[in-house]
């Protein structure tokens, strides 16, 4: 079957399964073939005493439906054929003749539908082949039965008239059911949604059907009073009946809308034709023939054509449009696809929507990897399980590879359960190594209110959100309830503090510069051991002073703490080297980030600045967070042994709140444990914080390895920490961070 066919076929298992149902669907095509049949009879209600139909629709109807839905409607339709011609006092053998001819053009219909997908592939072609192969086949069959009930060898012109009748029907409503049937399909809706759907103002159609009512008040008069010749009186009738249908077309937008506005204009038009002639005392037609016939066939002639030409048109203008909104790969919306989509919801001033992202990061290095081809497979997948979760394919959209974006009219906190069940199933693919062996990446974050000027800035907005949700607790999506201009404005502050810190470390101030600050810790057992840890701050041009976390959160997500960590570590070295008083420090404690640590050969550079600047390394401690270790790759491994090798300490900081806290002990040889502040700071008044205490202390001894406790603060924190066994203390209460170079001045 043809297009149009194959998509209702699939509705038909949809929406009649099982063989109730199909007898069902016989039931109701009888009633509509019947329904239609008694509104013919009462619109004309000589029309069964004739031997010609003006204009029969039903059987035009029963066509329209069949080529939608197929053979299966045949028995319906007959049904409801056989019951109205038994009710209005057909016998035999006109009735078996009647139905049998109504069965055979039905069938011919069906098998038509068929065979013309494999002769013509072009749809408008297919359409005027079909429509007028009915229309001849149905007229044909129609006007011999006409003739064999006429009981009389009717004239050409008569017979011509029949034929005209049943083609006129067709051609009138065979292809407005048939359009009718199939307006419902993904291309329109799609249209529609993206609001490039063409719409006509309300006033125009007000304006073609008063003028369609008034030109029909005419014609009624002019059949019944007007004292006229019949050719003067046909050519007033050819040129309205011609004309009104093409306005039809170019004035009411919707080709559908058209055709049932051409239909329903001629179906009135035949219906006043038919009453004067059969009751009109001044009409000069008193009976039907080839002038009578003629104009509707005309008029129905050129209202298909010119129907089908603006349905075939619109149709193709609306898929080359969408065709600029749709993404090859996936076939889903692309970038301005996306942007049509807002705007069209974004139209009413306050309006917002939320917009979930899906960001797969590295989809580029797989393709490279794996091809692109089987990398365009995978990101199919993906746009799929995302369509699965979301149950609405047309507001999903990929704008570039790894990217994938959801438009919600929902509220924020719905929304935001769509994003959910996307990582959920998400997951739950790469868990069955659906997405190359289970080792993409994939990021989701949610914009909770978008409006239309943020439209031209989404992009940016979506990329930010999206690896904002790597930090996110049990990696979770990150939402982002502000407004989508203001978090554009952090990223726009973000960058300007990346140009502020490379100059800093090009030794550029003019925008503010670096400063080594250091934080002694105290060794309570032996006090003249001195140790500190290296701090850094940043000094603003007005001599205000920020702490770390004003600028390393920055420094990290944009890649620059390998560069910011050897800043530190050289300035740190060279300065201590050279003091007078450096020589005094027993151990330097230097903070070490997880990207240097994981993806730099980090302890040749110390190698090379312990070389420099003639410093031990058993004088120079490295600390890394409990989180950065939990990653470890093979290239943090090496780095740790390495910098051992040297001689320097590893210490791990804030000990106690990452996920596998003591199983890590085990696989790397560990100098120091500095316990974190958030069991320090109610370890006088807490049992559990006591008891965990306890606990590291054991096990540090156990390594070999000394335990620091951080954010001490007060006496009491001091009296139970020496109880516990801990005698090297951090925090405001022992020592408070000032300048390395007034601490190496104030040792003196």
């Amino acid at each position: 079957m043809s297009d149009s066919s194959g998509r209702s076929s699939g509705v038909q298992r949809t929406l009649f399964p099982g063989w109730l149902l199909l007898v069902g669907e016989q039931l109701v095509a009888a009633v509509v073939w019947i329904g239609i049949a008694c509104l013919t009879l009462w619109l004309m209600p000589t029309v069964a005493q004739m031997p010609v139909d003006i204009l029969w629709p039903a059987n035009a109807v029963a066509y329209g439906a069949i080529i939608v839905f197929g053979w299966r409607l045949i028995p319906g339709f007959a049904l409801g054929a056989l019951v109205h011609k038994v009710s209005i006092g057909f016998v035999s053998p006109n009735l078996i003749i009647g139905i049998s001819t109504f069965v055979a053009v039905m069938l011919f219909v069906a098998m038509l539908n068929r065979l013309l997908t494999y002769w013509l592939g072009d749809a408008f072609q297919q359409q005027l082949v079909r429509i007028s192969l009915i229309a001849f086949t149905s007229a044909a069959l129609f006007t011999a039965l006409g003739v064999y009930q006429f009981g009389a060898t009717p004239s050409a012109g008569l017979m011509l008239s029949l034929w005209m009748a049943e083609a006129s029907s067709v051609l009138l409503f065979t292809p407005l059911v048939q359009r009718w049937l199939q307006r419902d399909d993904a291309d329109r809706r799609h249209a529609a949604l993206l609001g490039i759907r063409r719409r006509t103002p309300g006033w125009v159609v007000a304006v073609w059907v008063s003028a369609a009512v008034l030109l029909l008040a005419l014609q009624w008069w002019l059949l019944n009073y007007a004292t006229m010749s019949l050719q003067s009186l046909l050519l007033m009738q050819v040129l309205p009946l011609l004309v009104f249908p093409l306005t039809a077309v170019f004035l009411l937008g919707s080709a559908v809308r058209a055709m049932l506005m051409s239909s329903s204009f001629l179906l009135v038009w035949a219906v006043m034709q038919y009453h004067c002639m059969i009751g009109g005392a001044r009409c000069p037609m008193i009976s039907l023939d080839l002038e009578e016939q003629l104009p509707l066939f005309a008029a129905a002639l050129v209202a298909f054509l010119a129907n089908e030409f603006s349905y075939t048109s619109q149709r193709t203008s609306r898929a080359l449009r969408l065709e600029r909104f749709r993404d090859d790969v996936s076939d889903l919306l692309n970038d301005p696809g996306l942007h049509q989509l807002l705007r069209s919801h974004l139209r009413e001033p306050g309006s917002s929507v939320s917009v979930i992202t899906v960001y797969v990061p590295d989809v580029d290095d797989l393709a490279a990897l794996i091809g692109h081809e089987q990398s365009q497979a995978i990101e199919r997948d993906i746009a799929g399980l995302i369509c699965e979760a979301t149950h609405n394919h047309e507001r999903v959209a990929r704008l570039q590879p790894g990217l994938f974006s959801v438009v919600s009219q929902e509220e924020p906190d719905a929304t935001y359960l769509q994003a959910q069940r996307i990582q959920s199933l998400l997951s739950k693919a790469r868990a069955e190594n659906r997405f190359y062996n289970g080792h993409l990446a994939v990021q989701i974050g949610q914009l909770d209110h978008v409006t239309a000027q943020d439209i031209d800035q989404l992009l940016s907005a979506q990329l930010l959100v999206a690896q904002r949700s790597e930090k996110e607790v049990d990696g979770r999506p990150y939402r982002y309830g502000g407004a989508v201009g203001g978090l554009i404005d952090t990223y726009r502050g973000s960058l300007r503090w990346v140009q502020r810190m490379r100059a800093a470390m090009a030794g550029d101030g003019a925008d503010g510069h670096f400063e080594l600050y250091c934080q002694p810790i105290v060794d309570q057992s032996d006090p003249d051991f001195l140790q500190v840890e290296i701090l850094l701050r940043w000094v603003a041009p007005d001599g205000r002073l920020l702490g770390a976390g004003e600028f390393l959160p920055i420094a990290e997500d944009f890649g620059l703490m390998p560069l910011v960590d050897r800043w530190v570590m050289e300035r740190t070295i060279r300065l201590i080297a050279g003091h007078p008083q450096g020589a005094r420090l027993e151990n330097i404690s230097i903070n070490l980030s997880g990207e240097c640590l994981a993806y730099t050969r980090v302890d040749r550079s110390v190698a090379q600045l312990l070389e420099t600047y003639d410093w031990p390394g058993e004088r120079l401690c490295f600390e890394i967070t409990e989180s950065m270790v939990i990653r470890d790759t093979r290239q943090a491994r090496e780095n740790i042994m390495g910098l051992r090798a040297l001689g320097c300490r590893i210490a791990v900081d804030d000990f106690g709140t990452g996920q596998a806290t003591f199983a890590y002990l085990k696989h790397y040889p560990f100098d120091r444990l500095k316990i974190d502040g958030s069991f320090i700071r109610d370890v006088a008044d807490s049992p559990v914080d006591q008891a965990i205490v306890r606990a590291i202390v054991t096990v540090a001894r156990e390594m070999g390895a000394t335990v620091i406790a951080e954010f001490v603060e007060n006496e009491r924190q001091i009296v139970y920490l020496e109880q516990f066994g801990v005698h090297q203390l951090q925090g405001f209460g022992i020592a408070c961070p000032q300048p390395l170079g007034d601490y190496l001045d104030g040792l003196a």
